[in-house]
């Protein structure tokens, strides 16, 4: 007999433990948190996309440290246990970023057209790029980079549409496409699966969490699904009613269990505690 072996569909449920509002007395608008990502010593770096900066936030949300950025940041992503990569769409550009000691800019490279959703796994800066407006002549792709900055391989597809953010688990890429759902690209760079839902709208926000778990936001739909790793539904584990709206970003705290989203136009950071 042949068949396929796929991982059991994960079940966890969340409980809100934390709801922090971070206000900066430098910041000129409402901020949109457009990324969020832990260190090594438990501390978190926090990108503001409305006021063009980065924040060392310790472990109770406190603000350590602030710096301003050369644009408007989209994604990030951890490299190692001191520094990470963060995207500006507008610059078209790449720019890494230290904490060791305290935050600073390290280097930088070009990307060929605008960049959003960036995601590291060994060695290698995997960045969602193309323009937002489907009319443009530049074509949406996933663009592979060295750490250095050297192109390595760029995959076009014709799933692609408006790319937003990456997750990596395993040897799969899994890219949020505004237009056409959660892509599934395997590891020769081929989209392998499309996960939609009439439920899930505008899906901007993926994150990998404990075991085979996938997290999905929904910008219009205004709620989080829980998948497993074959992008299989378990169940819609946060909606509106739950306050969700518009929401931006998303982060799994493997350290504790936890949960982390943000909102287009909000300084609220909303924290879960995941059982299971």
């Amino acid at each position: 007999m042949f068949g396929e072996i796929v991982d059991n569909i994960p079940e966890c449920n969340g409980e809100l433990i934390n709801v922090v509002s971070i206000k900066s007395i430098a910041e000129k608008s409402l901020p949109t948190y457009s990324g969020i990502c832990s260190l090594e010593d438990g501390s978190k770096l926090l990108c503001d996309w409305q006021n063009e900066s980065l924040m060392h936030l310790d472990e109770d949300y406190n603000i350590v440290q602030r710096i301003e950025l050369p644009g408007q940041p989209f994604g990030m992503c951890a490299i190692d246990s001191t520094t990470v990569a963060i995207s500006f769409p507008k610059l078209k550009e790449v720019h890494c970023v230290s904490a060791e000691n305290e935050v600073h800019l390290t280097s930088s490279f070009h990307t060929q057209s605008q960049c959003r959703g960036i995601a590291y796994a060994n060695g290698l800066i995997y960045v969602a790029c193309g323009e937002w407006k489907t009319d443009k002549d530049t074509k949406s792709h996933i663009a592979v980079y060295s750490i250095s900055g050297e192109l390595q391989s760029f995959r076009c597809d014709q799933h692609f549409s408006q790319l937003g953010h990456i997750a990596i688990y395993g040897s799969r890429l899994y890219v949020t496409d505004c237009h056409n759902g959660l892509l599934i690209m395997d590891e020769n760079g081929d989209v392998s699966k499309i996960f939609t839902h009439k439920h899930m709208n505008n899906p901007l926000a993926v994150c990998a969490g404990h075991g085979n778990q996938l997290f999905l936001g929904g910008w219009s739909s205004h709620n989080i699904m829980l998948l497993n790793n074959e992008a299989q539904l378990s169940k819609v584990l946060l909606s509106q009613q739950n306050g969700v709206k518009n929401i931006h970003s998303l982060f799994f705290d493997k350290m504790r269990l936890q949960l982390i989203y943000t909102m287009r136009d909000s300084r609220k950071i909303k924290i879960y505690a995941l059982t299971y």
